[in-house]
C-alpha cells in the first residue's frame, strides 16, 4: 500500500497528481495543483516550494487515511455479501412493529420476484436500483393481481433506500448512493 505524488507535464505547466496501489488496485487522484517549470524569480520558485509542500502534505494524509481503512478502497468480501440476506436482516431489527415490518418483507418478496437469483453488494449499483424503481411501477403486483399503489411504490423504493443508507454506514458500500427525495426520479 503506497501513495506516491507524481508530476505530468501539461501544456506549458507541471500538474500534480497521487497514484493510489493497495492490494493490487491503482487510483489516480488529481490535485489541481500546478508548478511552473519555467519559474525564474525567486517568488516564482517560492510558490513552486509550497505547491510542492501542500501536495506532500496531501500525499502524506492520503496514505494514513489508506492505513486507517477510510479512503476509498473497498472490502472486497464484504461486497460479496448478498444484499436479500441482508435485507432480511434489517426487516427483522423491525419486528416489533407489524406496519413497518411487513413493508419490509414486501419489498425484500418484490426484490426476490425481480431478481429470481440473489445479489450481492457489488451488483446492486445504481442501474439495479433504477432497474428495481422501473419494476415496481410497471411490471409489480399484489395478491389480487393490481398494480401497486403509488404509496406502495414509494414506501417499498424507500426500503431499498434505506438499506442502501445503512449499509454504507456499516462500511460494506463505500460510495453512498445520491437519491433525490421525490421518488418520481432517481
Amino acid at each position: 500500500m503506497k501513495v506516491t505524488l507524481r508530476k505530468r507535464n501539461q501544456g506549458g505547466k507541471t500538474s500534480l497528481y497521487l497514484d493510489y496501489y493497495h492490494k493490487g488496485k491503482r487510483k489516480t487522484e488529481y490535485l489541481k495543483l500546478y508548478l511552473d517549470p519555467n519559474a525564474k524569480t525567486k517568488e516564482q520558485k517560492v510558490v513552486n516550494k509550497k505547491t510542492l509542500q501542500l501536495a506532500e502534505t496531501i500525499r502524506a494524509q492520503r496514505q494514513i487515511e489508506i492505513q486507517n481503512g477510510v479512503y476509498g478502497f473497498r472490502d472486497n468480501e464484504k461486497m460479496k455479501g448478498s444484499f436479500i440476506a441482508y435485507m432480511r436482516v434489517l426487516a427483522e431489527k423491525r419486528n416489533d412493529s407489524s406496519g413497518n415490518y411487513g413493508n419490509w418483507d414486501s419489498v425484500i418478496k418484490h426484490l426476490e420476484k425481480f431478481l429470481p437469483y440473489d445479489i450481492t453488494f457489488k451488483e446492486a449499483d445504481r442501474q439495479f436500483v433504477m432497474d428495481f424503481k422501473e419494476y415496481l411501477d410497471k411490471e409489480a403486483i399484489t395478491k389480487s393481481n393490481v398494480g401497486l399503489s403509488q404509496n406502495s411504490k414509494y414506501s417499498y423504493f424507500n426500503k431499498l433506500r434505506a438499506a442502501l443508507k445503512q449499509a454504507v454506514r456499516d462500511g460494506i458500500v463505500l460510495t453512498p448512493y445520491k437519491f433525490d427525495r421525490n421518488y418520481q426520479s432517481i
